[in-house]
């Protein structure tokens, strides 16, 4: 055993350990073991009376903890209550306990790290697989908290968090020992450098005596594969850990001060690490292959299987089947194994194939298998970016039932490519050429669109006559009626339940509301509750309120994640040709949520016409050139275009004659005369710009909104990269759509444009404007408070009723949080250039969508004398997320846990402190907005009492 002995340092070494590592760490599993008992003690205190003696209190006085992490984010509480000081206890002593816990995991481990630092740098591999362990823990504390990643750890289904927690111990074994065996593999010609030997001294002086044992003089390889795994697994554990026992860093509802299930999970994780690492089952499976090639065998020696053998390239290659065999599985039974496996685990599973790959990549003996596996890849790739219409509109290629296929086919797609050529091939057929359908518009197409737009105003009039057919059922107003534009800003999930929550309670307040609503825009998730809601009008155009509160809560990102994990990244990724993608996955989660979001454009338009449902139009961007593409029924050509004919332009004629002067042919090959030359050779001199597309007639040859969904439609303007696909819309050259929120974020420059356009007919035949904004994050203060951060977190809450001990205890708790908050202020002074270039993004769209609304304002006031004839009411949603610093602002999550769910439906309502839902400012702009609809002749209903 000539390696062996190679492998362990030379003669046995005497014994120094003195075991202060090893009661450093059992004092703060100590710790965190009692955490729980003191936050339960600290919660007795919380009492929303506390002037009421403790002997006094009833049960239903007792406050819970996610009541207390409330109000310690900035939720309000009563006059009476002593929840602000408590809740500050209790958040702050968390931050002490996980500071403490930490300094002691630095002091019992500090000779490992450098060790593993020193692995981790020996080649690519280990840093792949210490930085999947890094991505890991930065998920399950926050990080990517925009996408909903961190809910998907801690789900609040039992299951779903134990999953979590078992796939996270085993991903967490299964990296290290990544890192262990391409250590092992890289020094395999000098030994003597092998971890193990810096490793021993540090893990016999981490022990006490009592367990030197544990550690051998001459270790094995696979001793010694033990020795690291468990040892530098032990400090990722207790990071694992830690959340599950203070809630503040915990992210998603708090339902119990423990979560049960996730330490759980990490438990069963660490007894399959023990069972598979200690018995070697990857490499008994792997000699098990060897000897089924060679029709042989053998379970003696299968059994006594040599313990200097570890054979990571075959374990590598046996982690791969056993992967492949589960995606097989997953194709095959998409649904058990969605059931079986939650999306947190699958997202372990996809991390730890992709380290696993290269690893094997890493210890394979001859680069020749290195050059495959890069060429296939290469090769993949560069099939894939062939494809011009990678990700389809399935309304558009034929998919839908009764759609038609406008994309190129495969085969057209390659050749075009592969023949260099610059215009658009006769194979393309149905595939729009973009330069012949801007030469096909006129500017003139504009005045036609407006008239068009007018009558349908006429019509909406002429019905909403109050008392006459068709008017609004219930009504009763008097005069001329009053219009309304809707504006929703993007958010996801958030905004969806928020904009649905806002135009619910309209519907109430005000009778027939949705037939005063003339438009609706808006970006992202707020465009799916708005669908939503003019969907159901169509199917009801009598019914008072369409949106029921309540019902079942949404999960909208697990199919995506699952969809990400075991389809998207592998294989789907390298596939050179469409395939069904998160994208799809997530407009069918919608379809099955809110069936009537199966409903088409074309199926509405004549209500639209007749203006019994509002018009609603989307606006996602091309990526391409930064124009919205305006999908919906209204004719909007005029919308598109900007300052024509009041630009001093070049002048027709000298730009004909300099145009000429290059010679250019017409398609047949002649030279162009004057008379071929129109606005789209001379680059429109009279236009300033085209600021967008309209949907219908890009496809208008095709009828494409007769076929298009709401559900595609909604997919197309929440397009977020990496969350969902981005969409290639058939055109020539390809141009794909993203998120409406890239252009504005709020809806609110769309709906402007329709008001101006409009003026003179609103101030002939209406009684009032209202543009209604629904945005779904509060920051009303931010805009107008020069001291004010973005999204800034509300300050800590003071004491209303307590005793001059808790403020000492307040005060004792919080000096080391308020240290961490200094540390991270100096931090982020590094981010201050990408937080202006963000925030130059963020806050131009709020004050350039301000003064379009004031221009507005001013063009009325001055039109019909009038200063309340236009008014604007902004209602932005304001929860306490549990786990934040500040308001959730997470705006591409497609998962809302269900208390926040709660809040933000509940919103609209009078502020409730027991509850710690509602928002006092929303029910007050509301009673303001019923004073200004009454004063215009409308009919608003009394407030409840």
């Amino acid at each position: 055993m000539a390696e062996a002995e190679g492998t362990t340092g030379g003669p046995a070494r005497p014994r120094r350990g003195d075991g202060w590592g090893f009661r450093m760490t059992a004092l703060a599993w100590i710790v965190l073991a009692a955490t729980p008992l003191y936050l339960n003690f600290v919660l007795s205190f919380a009492r929303e009376d506390a002037k009421k003696p403790a002997a006094a209190a009833a049960p239903a006085d007792a406050v819970d903890a996610q009541q207390v992490l409330t109000v310690a984010r900035g939720g309000s509480s009563g006059a009476d209550s002593n929840l602000p000081t408590v809740a500050r206890i209790y958040n702050d002593s968390q931050w002490t306990i996980l500071t403490a816990v930490l300094a002691l995991a630095l002091a019992s481990y500090w000779r490992l790290f450098p060790i593993v630092w020193r692995a981790v740098h020996s080649g690519l591999a280990p840093h792949v697989a210490m930085l999947a362990v890094i991505f890991l823990v930065w998920l399950i504390y926050g990080g990517l908290s925009s996408m909903g990643m961190p809910g998907l750890f801690w789900s609040p289904e039992r299951g779903d968090q134990f999953m979590a927690g078992l796939g996270s111990a085993l991903f967490v074994f299964w990296m290290l020992y990544l890192v262990f065996v391409s250590d092992y593999e890289a020094h395999a010609e000098d030994p003597e450098h092998r971890l193990w030997i810096r490793l021993a001294p540090a893990l016999e002086a981490f022990l006490p005596p009592w367990l030197d044992r544990l550690v051998p003089a001459r270790a094995t390889a696979s001793g010694q594969m033990i020795g690291f795994v468990f040892f530098a697994a032990s400090p990722a554990l207790l990071l694992l850990a830690m959340p599950a026992v203070l809630p503040t860093i915990r992210a998603g509802a708090v339902k119990d001060v423990v979560a049960a299930d996730w330490l759980l999970g990490l438990g069963a994780g660490v007894a399959a690490a023990v069972l598979v690492v200690t018995t070697r089952i990857p490499t008994r499976l792997n000699e098990l292959r060897r000897q089924a090639m060679r029709r042989e065998f053998d379970a003696r020696h299968l059994w006594r299987l040599d313990a200097e053998r570890l054979d990571p390239g075959g374990n590598a290659k046996n982690m791969l089947i056993i992967v492949g065999l589960l995606y097989l599985a997953a194709w095959t039974f998409p649904g058990a194994t969605q059931r079986l496996f939650p999306p947190a685990f699958s997202l372990c599973i996809l991390m730890g194939v992709l380290a696993t790959f290269v690893v094997w990549l890493g210890v394979r003996g001859h680069w020749k298998s290195r050059a495959i596996a890069a060429g296939v890849v290469l090769t993949l790739v560069a099939a894939s970016g062939m494809l011009d219409y990678d990700v389809v509109v399935r309304d558009l290629a034929g998919v839908t039932p009764g759609s038609p296929n406008l994309y190129a086919t495969l085969g057209e797609q390659y050749r075009y490519h592969l023949s260099l050529s610059g215009s658009m091939p006769a194979s393309y057929g149905e595939v729009v050429d973009l330069a012949e359908f801007q030469k096909s518009r006129k500017l003139a197409d504009g005045r036609a669109d407006w008239e068009a737009r007018e009558k349908i105003l006429d019509a909406w009039s002429s019905g909403m006559k109050w008392g006459g057919p068709g008017s609004a059922p219930g009504s009763g107003g008097v005069g001329k009626p009053i219009v309304v534009v809707v504006t929703t800003s993007g958010g996801a999930l958030r905004a969806s339940i928020w904009t649905q929550a806002v135009l619910r309670r309209l519907d109430e307040a005000f009778p027939g509301f949705h037939r005063h609503v003339r438009l609706i825009t808006g970006a992202s998730g707020g465009m799916l509750g708005a669908a939503r809601y003019v969907a159901l009008h169509d199917e009801d155009p009598d019914a008072r309120n369409v949106l029921a509160a309540g019902g079942r809560h949404p999960d909208f990102l697990g199919p995506i994640a699952w969809q990400i994990a075991f389809r998207d990244f592998l294989p789907n990724a390298l596939l050179p040709f469409p395939v069904y993608n998160r994208g799809d996955v997530l407009e069918d989660a919608w379809c099955d949520y809110a069936p009537e979001l199966r409903k088409t454009f074309g199926s509405m338009a004549a209500r639209e016409r007749a203006g019994t449902i509002p018009s609603i139009v989307f606006s996602p961007m091309l990526v391409e050139d930064g124009r919205r593409v305006l999908i919906g029924n209204l004719p909007m050509a005029d919308l598109t275009v900007h300052l024509n004919g009041v630009l001093l332009d070049e002048g027709r004629d000298d730009l004909i004659r300099r145009y000429l002067e290059g010679k250019p042919k017409t398609k047949d090959g002649r030279l162009k005369t004057a008379a071929d030359v129109d606005d789209y050779d001379l680059e429109y001199p009279s236009l300033s710009s085209f600021s967008a597309l309209e949907f219908s007639k890009l496809f208008g040859g095709h009828e494409a909104l007769d076929h298009l969904r709401l559900a595609s439609a909604v997919r197309m303007s929440a397009t977020f990269p990496f969350i969902t696909s981005v969409v290639a819309l058939p055109t020539f050259p390809a141009r794909h759509v993203v998120d409406a929120g890239y252009y504005d974020n709020y809806g609110v420059n769309l709906g402007a444009a329709w008001i101006n356009s409009h003026r003179e007919w609103l101030r002939r035949n209406a009684a009032g404007v209202l543009v209604v904004q629904v945005r779904a994050f509060r920051n009303e203060k931010r805009l107008k408070i020069l001291d004010q951060e973005v999204y800034a977190p509300p300050a800590k809450p003071e004491a209303e009723a307590s005793a001059k001990v808790y403020d000492w205890v307040a005060w004792g708790v919080g000096l080391i949080p308020q240290f961490l908050t200094l540390l991270n202020d100096g931090v982020r002074a590094v981010a201050i250039p990408a937080q202006g270039v963000a925030m130059a993004r963020e806050s131009s769209m709020f004050f350039r969508n301000d003064e379009d609304l004031e221009s507005l304002h001013e063009l009325f006031r001055r039109l019909t004398g009038d200063d309340a004839f236009f008014r604007t009411v902004v209602f932005t949603c304001d929860t306490i997320q549990v786990g934040q610093a500040a308001q959730n602002v997470e705006t591409l999550n497609w998962y809302i846990d269900p208390v926040e769910y709660t809040q933000i439906e509940q919103n609209m309502n009078p502020h409730d402190p027991t509850t710690q839902t509602g928002r006092e400012r929303n029910h007050l702009r509301l009673q303001r907005l019923k004073e200004w609809w009454r004063s215009r002749g409308g009919v608003a209903e009394p407030d409840p009492r």
